[in-house]
């Protein structure tokens, strides 16, 4: 499930929701299964990853333009392609086959990797 929280948008899990809680804004929260990070042009974006699903967040602070962007590795060892959208992007893998994240809020954007 995906949940809006404090302007983005992250898994809904009991971690990710008590992190964006207490974490501060303009804070970075930095754990294996999620990153919360604020782009210099001030905009806050998030990425949490489960085996069956990666998300990257938008809030709507901030000036930035660049949008959420996400990509997996699967236990193959392959990478899916980079997936993209306004405020949020998924990759979902009903199997539990995901072993690896990155996230980034823009296409030349600094890479936050997360791990189930």
């Amino acid at each position: 499930m995906i949940k809006k929280a404090r302007g983005l948008y992250v898994v809904a899990t009991a971690t990710t929701a008590l992190l964006l809680g207490a974490t501060q804004a303009g804070a970075v929260a930095k754990y294996p299964d999620f990153q919360q990070w604020t782009r210099s042009c001030g905009t806050d974006y998030a990425g949490s990853v489960t085996k069956k699903k990666a998300v990257t967040g938008k809030a709507s602070n901030g000036r930035c333009k660049g949008h959420a962007w996400v990509g997996v590795k699967y236990k193959n060892g392959k990478w899916s392609s980079w997936k993209s959208g306004k405020w949020q992007a998924v990759i979902e893998s009903p199997g539990g086959n995901i072993v690896k994240a990155v996230h980034k809020g823009c296409a030349k954007c600094k890479k936050y990797y997360t791990e189930p």
